[in-house]
Protein backbone atom coordinates (compact mmCIF):
# COMPACT_ATOMS: atom_id res chain seq x y z
CA UNK A 1 0.00 0.00 0.00
CA UNK A 2 1.49 3.61 -0.70
CA UNK A 3 1.93 6.10 1.54
CA UNK A 4 0.62 8.50 -0.78
CA UNK A 5 -2.64 9.10 1.21
CA UNK A 6 -0.79 9.57 4.44
CA UNK A 7 1.24 12.53 3.18
CA UNK A 8 -0.96 14.71 5.13
CA UNK A 9 -0.50 13.55 8.16
CA UNK A 10 3.32 12.49 8.31
CA UNK A 11 3.88 16.12 7.08
CA UNK A 12 1.34 17.48 9.78
CA UNK A 13 2.73 15.52 12.91
CA UNK A 14 1.77 17.60 15.46
CA UNK A 15 5.15 17.09 17.55
CA UNK A 16 3.08 16.38 20.68
CA UNK A 17 5.16 13.66 21.62
CA UNK A 18 2.30 11.05 22.59
CA UNK A 19 3.30 8.27 20.98
CA UNK A 20 6.38 8.81 23.96
CA UNK A 21 4.42 9.31 26.32
CA UNK A 22 1.51 8.34 28.85
CA UNK A 23 -1.14 11.50 28.23
CA UNK A 24 -0.32 14.29 30.63
CA UNK A 25 -3.70 13.14 32.78
CA UNK A 26 -3.32 9.74 33.33
CA UNK A 27 0.10 9.96 34.20
CA UNK A 28 0.67 8.14 38.47
CA UNK A 29 4.50 8.57 38.29
CA UNK A 30 7.99 9.63 36.67
CA UNK A 31 9.24 6.36 36.56
CA UNK A 32 6.17 4.78 34.74
CA UNK A 33 5.51 8.15 32.57
CA UNK A 34 6.70 6.62 29.31
CA UNK A 35 4.76 4.47 26.84
CA UNK A 36 7.01 3.49 24.12
CA UNK A 37 9.53 0.72 24.68
CA UNK A 38 11.78 1.25 22.29
CA UNK A 39 12.35 5.31 22.85
CA UNK A 40 12.65 4.10 26.50
CA UNK A 41 15.64 1.91 25.27
CA UNK A 42 17.34 3.41 22.56
CA UNK A 43 16.50 7.15 23.36
CA UNK A 44 17.01 8.17 19.52
CA UNK A 45 13.26 9.52 17.70
CA UNK A 46 13.50 7.61 15.06
CA UNK A 47 12.21 4.42 17.45
CA UNK A 48 9.28 6.87 18.39
CA UNK A 49 6.18 6.96 15.88
CA UNK A 50 6.79 10.24 15.61
CA UNK A 51 10.61 9.51 14.12
CA UNK A 52 8.82 7.16 12.27
CA UNK A 53 6.59 9.62 10.60
CA UNK A 54 9.79 11.41 9.43
CA UNK A 55 11.18 7.97 7.77
CA UNK A 56 8.01 7.04 6.12
CA UNK A 57 7.98 10.61 4.65
CA UNK A 58 11.60 10.05 3.26
CA UNK A 59 9.68 7.16 1.49
CA UNK A 60 7.01 8.11 1.25
CA UNK A 61 5.97 6.07 -2.18
CA UNK A 62 6.56 3.32 -0.26
CA UNK A 63 5.36 1.35 3.06
CA UNK A 64 8.75 0.93 4.38
CA UNK A 65 8.99 -2.81 5.82
CA UNK A 66 7.34 -3.72 2.46
CA UNK A 67 9.78 -1.36 0.56
CA UNK A 68 12.93 -2.48 2.35
CA UNK A 69 11.20 -6.04 1.01
CA UNK A 70 11.06 -5.12 -2.63
CA UNK A 71 14.44 -4.19 -2.16
CA UNK A 72 16.02 -7.22 -0.60
CA UNK A 73 16.46 -5.52 2.38
CA UNK A 74 14.28 -7.91 4.54
CA UNK A 75 12.61 -9.97 6.45
CA UNK A 76 14.71 -9.68 9.27
CA UNK A 77 16.41 -12.79 9.53
CA UNK A 78 14.81 -13.66 13.17
CA UNK A 79 11.49 -13.50 10.62
CA UNK A 80 12.19 -15.80 7.93
CA UNK A 81 11.91 -19.00 9.43
CA UNK A 82 8.48 -17.81 10.81
CA UNK A 83 7.89 -16.32 7.02
CA UNK A 84 9.32 -19.51 5.24
CA UNK A 85 6.59 -22.23 7.60
CA UNK A 86 3.58 -20.43 6.68
CA UNK A 87 4.47 -20.37 3.45
CA UNK A 88 5.15 -24.43 3.28
CA UNK A 89 3.01 -25.21 6.66
CA UNK A 90 0.17 -22.40 7.07
CA UNK A 91 2.05 -21.61 10.59
CA UNK A 92 4.51 -20.20 12.04
CA UNK A 93 6.13 -22.83 14.21
CA UNK A 94 7.40 -25.02 11.28
CA UNK A 95 4.90 -27.61 12.43
CA UNK A 96 2.92 -29.56 10.12
CA UNK A 97 -0.11 -28.73 8.80
CA UNK A 98 -1.14 -32.21 10.02
CA UNK A 99 -0.75 -31.85 13.82
CA UNK A 100 -2.55 -28.06 13.85
CA UNK A 101 -6.09 -29.74 15.20
CA UNK A 102 -4.48 -32.22 17.73
CA UNK A 103 -4.97 -29.76 20.80
CA UNK A 104 -8.49 -30.95 20.59
CA UNK A 105 -8.19 -34.49 19.94
CA UNK A 106 -9.49 -35.39 23.76
CA UNK A 107 -12.79 -32.94 22.92
CA UNK A 108 -15.75 -33.83 21.57
CA UNK A 109 -16.48 -31.19 19.51
CA UNK A 110 -18.33 -29.93 15.52
CA UNK A 111 -16.12 -30.34 13.31
CA UNK A 112 -17.21 -27.52 10.90
CA UNK A 113 -15.39 -28.58 7.68
CA UNK A 114 -18.11 -31.34 7.82
CA UNK A 115 -21.17 -30.33 10.14
CA UNK A 116 -22.56 -26.52 10.67
CA UNK A 117 -22.52 -24.33 13.91
CA UNK A 118 -23.26 -20.83 14.28
CA UNK A 119 -19.86 -20.06 16.08
CA UNK A 120 -16.52 -21.12 14.78
CA UNK A 121 -14.00 -21.23 17.59
CA UNK A 122 -10.54 -19.91 15.95
CA UNK A 123 -7.44 -21.38 17.96
CA UNK A 124 -4.88 -19.29 16.18
CA UNK A 125 -1.11 -20.95 15.66
CA UNK A 126 0.20 -20.25 18.89
CA UNK A 127 -2.71 -21.86 21.05
CA UNK A 128 -2.55 -24.69 18.54
CA UNK A 129 0.87 -25.98 18.85
CA UNK A 130 2.39 -24.77 22.16
CA UNK A 131 2.35 -27.38 24.33
CA UNK A 132 2.26 -25.21 27.31
CA UNK A 133 -0.68 -23.06 26.00
CA UNK A 134 -3.27 -25.44 24.52
CA UNK A 135 -4.71 -25.75 27.68
CA UNK A 136 -6.25 -22.31 27.04
CA UNK A 137 -7.86 -23.43 24.07
CA UNK A 138 -9.40 -26.71 25.48
CA UNK A 139 -10.57 -24.42 28.71
CA UNK A 140 -12.18 -22.00 26.02
CA UNK A 141 -13.99 -24.66 23.97
CA UNK A 142 -15.01 -26.77 27.14
CA UNK A 143 -16.47 -23.30 28.96
CA UNK A 144 -18.54 -22.73 25.48
CA UNK A 145 -20.43 -25.91 25.16
CA UNK A 146 -20.74 -25.90 28.53
CA UNK A 147 -22.88 -23.04 28.40
CA UNK A 148 -24.54 -24.47 25.06
CA UNK A 149 -22.74 -22.82 22.53
CA UNK A 150 -23.23 -23.96 19.13
CA UNK A 151 -19.44 -23.85 18.12
CA UNK A 152 -17.35 -25.90 15.79
CA UNK A 153 -13.67 -26.04 14.77
CA UNK A 154 -11.74 -26.41 11.78
CA UNK A 155 -9.58 -28.55 13.11
CA UNK A 156 -6.10 -29.34 10.93
CA UNK A 157 -7.95 -27.09 8.16
CA UNK A 158 -7.22 -24.16 10.15
CA UNK A 159 -5.20 -21.60 8.52
CA UNK A 160 -2.61 -18.86 9.64
CA UNK A 161 -4.46 -15.20 10.31
CA UNK A 162 -0.89 -14.36 8.45
CA UNK A 163 -0.40 -11.26 11.07
CA UNK A 164 3.40 -12.21 11.19
CA UNK A 165 3.99 -12.09 6.99
CA UNK A 166 1.83 -8.54 7.51
CA UNK A 167 4.16 -7.20 10.45
CA UNK A 168 7.10 -8.67 8.19
CA UNK A 169 6.19 -6.80 5.11
CA UNK A 170 5.42 -9.20 2.99
CA UNK A 171 1.71 -7.59 1.91
CA UNK A 172 1.24 -9.90 -0.73
CA UNK A 173 1.44 -12.63 0.93
CA UNK A 174 -1.11 -11.25 3.56
CA UNK A 175 -3.57 -10.19 0.90
CA UNK A 176 -3.32 -13.75 -0.06
CA UNK A 177 -4.16 -15.60 3.18
CA UNK A 178 -6.32 -12.70 4.26
CA UNK A 179 -8.44 -13.04 1.42
CA UNK A 180 -8.41 -17.30 1.24
CA UNK A 181 -9.85 -17.30 5.37
CA UNK A 182 -12.47 -14.55 4.69
CA UNK A 183 -13.86 -16.89 1.80
CA UNK A 184 -13.44 -20.09 3.67
CA UNK A 185 -15.03 -18.32 6.72
CA UNK A 186 -18.68 -17.15 5.35
CA UNK A 187 -18.72 -20.18 3.17
CA UNK A 188 -18.74 -22.18 6.53
CA UNK A 189 -22.07 -19.43 7.49
CA UNK A 190 -21.01 -19.17 10.74
CA UNK A 191 -22.65 -16.42 12.84
CA UNK A 192 -19.43 -15.28 14.90
CA UNK A 193 -15.82 -16.36 14.60
CA UNK A 194 -14.69 -16.13 18.16
CA UNK A 195 -10.46 -16.68 18.60
CA UNK A 196 -8.65 -16.45 21.91
CA UNK A 197 -5.50 -14.92 20.51
CA UNK A 198 -5.08 -11.68 20.32
CA UNK A 199 -3.06 -11.14 17.40
CA UNK A 200 -5.39 -13.29 15.37
CA UNK A 201 -8.01 -10.73 17.21
CA UNK A 202 -6.52 -7.52 16.01
CA UNK A 203 -5.54 -8.45 12.57
CA UNK A 204 -8.92 -9.37 11.80
CA UNK A 205 -10.60 -6.58 13.25
CA UNK A 206 -8.29 -3.94 11.78
CA UNK A 207 -6.41 -5.39 8.61
CA UNK A 208 -9.12 -8.44 7.24
CA UNK A 209 -12.14 -5.44 6.32
CA UNK A 210 -10.15 -4.09 3.52
CA UNK A 211 -9.12 -8.00 1.94
CA UNK A 212 -13.17 -8.68 1.65
CA UNK A 213 -16.83 -8.78 2.55
CA UNK A 214 -16.92 -10.16 5.86
CA UNK A 215 -20.48 -12.09 6.71
CA UNK A 216 -18.93 -13.07 10.15
CA UNK A 217 -18.73 -11.02 13.39
CA UNK A 218 -15.32 -10.94 15.20
CA UNK A 219 -14.81 -11.57 18.68
CA UNK A 220 -12.09 -12.16 20.81
CA UNK A 221 -12.84 -15.16 23.37
CA UNK A 222 -13.08 -12.38 26.24
CA UNK A 223 -15.83 -10.51 24.66
CA UNK A 224 -17.89 -13.64 24.02
CA UNK A 225 -17.59 -15.29 27.66
CA UNK A 226 -18.18 -11.59 29.09
CA UNK A 227 -21.53 -12.16 27.06
CA UNK A 228 -22.09 -15.37 28.21
CA UNK A 229 -22.19 -13.56 31.83
CA UNK A 230 -24.08 -11.01 31.06
CA UNK A 231 -26.65 -14.08 29.76
CA UNK A 232 -26.66 -15.42 32.82
CA UNK A 233 -25.42 -18.58 30.93
CA UNK A 234 -22.02 -18.50 33.13
CA UNK A 235 -22.49 -19.07 36.89
CA UNK A 236 -19.45 -18.93 39.19
CA UNK A 237 -19.73 -21.24 41.93
CA UNK A 238 -16.10 -21.52 42.92
CA UNK A 239 -14.38 -19.10 45.12
CA UNK A 240 -10.32 -17.97 44.30
CA UNK A 241 -9.07 -15.87 46.72
CA UNK A 242 -6.65 -14.02 44.51
CA UNK A 243 -5.45 -10.27 43.89
CA UNK A 244 -4.64 -10.41 40.82
CA UNK A 245 -3.62 -7.13 38.43
CA UNK A 246 -4.86 -7.44 34.67
CA UNK A 247 -2.22 -6.63 31.26
CA UNK A 248 -3.88 -5.22 28.52
CA UNK A 249 -2.62 -6.97 25.22
CA UNK A 250 -1.93 -4.26 22.98
CA UNK A 251 -3.78 -6.18 19.88
CA UNK A 252 -6.77 -6.68 22.15
CA UNK A 253 -6.72 -3.46 23.63
CA UNK A 254 -5.48 -0.21 21.43
CA UNK A 255 -4.96 -2.91 18.67
CA UNK A 256 -8.48 -4.00 18.98
CA UNK A 257 -10.32 -0.99 17.70
CA UNK A 258 -12.04 -1.07 14.68
CA UNK A 259 -10.23 0.69 11.96
CA UNK A 260 -11.66 3.45 9.59
CA UNK A 261 -11.00 2.00 6.38
CA UNK A 262 -11.11 5.63 4.70
CA UNK A 263 -10.69 7.01 1.21
CA UNK A 264 -10.64 10.76 0.96
CA UNK A 265 -8.88 13.80 0.60
CA UNK A 266 -7.34 16.12 3.06
CA UNK A 267 -9.34 19.48 3.28
CA UNK A 268 -7.65 21.50 6.22
CA UNK A 269 -6.25 20.88 9.65
CA UNK A 270 -8.23 18.27 11.40
CA UNK A 271 -11.29 18.07 8.27
CA UNK A 272 -11.41 15.64 5.61
CA UNK A 273 -13.87 14.68 2.84
CA UNK A 274 -15.32 12.34 3.45
CA UNK A 275 -14.81 12.72 7.17
CA UNK A 276 -12.54 9.98 8.55
CA UNK A 277 -12.84 8.68 12.32
CA UNK A 278 -9.52 9.14 14.14
CA UNK A 279 -8.05 5.89 15.95
CA UNK A 280 -6.91 6.34 19.37
CA UNK A 281 -6.82 3.32 20.54
CA UNK A 282 -9.48 3.88 23.63
CA UNK A 283 -11.83 2.11 22.04
CA UNK A 284 -10.41 -1.55 22.11
CA UNK A 285 -11.46 -4.56 24.26
CA UNK A 286 -10.55 -3.00 27.73
CA UNK A 287 -14.24 -3.70 30.26
CA UNK A 288 -15.03 -7.02 28.89
CA UNK A 289 -12.08 -8.79 30.79
CA UNK A 290 -12.42 -6.42 34.04
CA UNK A 291 -16.05 -7.39 34.24
CA UNK A 292 -15.20 -11.20 34.80
CA UNK A 293 -12.16 -10.71 36.89
CA UNK A 294 -14.63 -8.40 39.00
CA UNK A 295 -17.61 -11.11 38.95
CA UNK A 296 -14.83 -14.26 40.23
CA UNK A 297 -16.14 -14.82 43.36
CA UNK A 298 -12.83 -13.66 46.27
CA UNK A 299 -10.81 -12.11 43.21
CA UNK A 300 -9.99 -8.95 44.28
CA UNK A 301 -8.63 -6.47 40.94
CA UNK A 302 -6.24 -4.23 41.49
CA UNK A 303 -4.85 -1.72 38.88
CA UNK A 304 -1.08 -1.08 37.61
CA UNK A 305 -0.31 2.23 36.50
CA UNK A 306 -0.37 1.87 32.91
CA UNK A 307 -3.59 0.44 31.04
CA UNK A 308 -6.36 0.48 28.79
CA UNK A 309 -4.74 2.02 25.97
CA UNK A 310 -1.58 3.49 27.52
CA UNK A 311 -0.84 -0.11 28.58
CA UNK A 312 3.10 -0.84 28.31
CA UNK A 313 3.81 -3.55 25.64
CA UNK A 314 4.90 -6.94 26.76
CA UNK A 315 7.73 -6.78 24.26
CA UNK A 316 6.75 -9.50 22.07
CA UNK A 317 4.52 -8.46 19.48
CA UNK A 318 5.50 -7.01 15.95
CA UNK A 319 8.25 -9.49 15.31
CA UNK A 320 9.86 -7.95 18.24
CA UNK A 321 10.46 -11.52 20.22
CA UNK A 322 11.89 -13.11 17.05
CA UNK A 323 13.92 -10.96 15.83
CA UNK A 324 15.00 -9.05 19.16
CA UNK A 325 14.84 -11.46 21.96
CA UNK A 326 16.62 -9.39 24.63
CA UNK A 327 14.88 -6.29 24.24
CA UNK A 328 11.53 -8.55 24.26
CA UNK A 329 12.64 -9.47 27.21
CA UNK A 330 13.39 -5.97 28.92
CA UNK A 331 10.36 -4.79 28.26
CA UNK A 332 8.42 -7.62 29.37
CA UNK A 333 10.44 -7.56 32.79
CA UNK A 334 9.40 -3.96 33.22
CA UNK A 335 6.02 -4.93 33.12
CA UNK A 336 6.30 -7.42 35.50
CA UNK A 337 8.12 -5.13 37.87
CA UNK A 338 5.19 -2.83 37.48
CA UNK A 339 2.45 -5.50 37.67
CA UNK A 340 4.45 -6.54 41.37
CA UNK A 341 4.12 -3.08 42.58
CA UNK A 342 0.31 -3.28 42.43
CA UNK A 343 0.99 -6.17 45.32
CA UNK A 344 -0.90 -8.52 43.68
CA UNK A 345 -0.39 -12.29 43.66
CA UNK A 346 -0.91 -13.08 39.97
CA UNK A 347 -0.82 -11.04 36.40
CA UNK A 348 -3.98 -12.39 34.37
CA UNK A 349 -4.10 -11.84 30.52
CA UNK A 350 -5.40 -13.02 27.22
CA UNK A 351 -2.92 -13.31 24.76
CA UNK A 352 -0.31 -15.76 23.70
CA UNK A 353 2.52 -13.79 22.90
CA UNK A 354 1.74 -11.71 26.14
CA UNK A 355 1.74 -15.24 28.47
CA UNK A 356 4.58 -16.57 26.81
CA UNK A 357 6.84 -13.62 26.90
CA UNK A 358 5.77 -12.38 30.89
CA UNK A 359 6.34 -15.73 31.72
CA UNK A 360 9.41 -15.76 30.55
CA UNK A 361 10.17 -12.47 32.33
CA UNK A 362 8.56 -14.20 35.46
CA UNK A 363 11.07 -17.03 35.61
CA UNK A 364 14.34 -15.19 33.90
CA UNK A 365 13.64 -12.85 36.99
CA UNK A 366 12.92 -15.45 39.96
CA UNK A 367 9.87 -13.49 40.62
CA UNK A 368 6.78 -15.34 42.86
CA UNK A 369 4.34 -13.68 40.76
CA UNK A 370 1.91 -16.41 39.01
CA UNK A 371 0.93 -15.84 35.63
CA UNK A 372 -2.70 -17.19 34.40
CA UNK A 373 -4.70 -16.84 31.32
CA UNK A 374 -7.97 -15.61 32.12
CA UNK A 375 -9.61 -18.39 30.53
CA UNK A 376 -8.08 -20.20 33.33
CA UNK A 377 -9.70 -18.27 36.40
CA UNK A 378 -12.73 -18.70 34.35
CA UNK A 379 -12.89 -22.20 34.56
CA UNK A 380 -11.51 -22.42 38.09
CA UNK A 381 -14.80 -20.66 39.46
CA UNK A 382 -17.51 -22.78 37.54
Amino acid sequence: MSLEKYRWDLINCERCSMCKWVHPWSVKSKARARICPSMQKYKYDAYSAQGRFDLARALLEHELRKYAVEQGKGPLPGHLPAVDSIRKNNNPWLQPSSRRGHWARKLKVKNLNKEKAEVLYFAGCTYSYNANLQKVAQSTLRIMQDAGVDVGILGNGEGCCASPVLKAGITDLFGEIASRNIKAFNELGVKKVVTSCAGCYGIFQSQYPAAGKMNFEVMHSVQFLDQLLQAGRLKFTTRIPLKVTWHDPCHLGRGGEKQDIWEGVRVKWGLSDPPRQRNYGANGVFDAPRNILKALPGVELVEMERIREFSWCCGAGGGVRAAFPDFALETAQERVEEAKATGAEALVTSCPWCESNLNDAITADGNKIQLFSLVELIEKAL
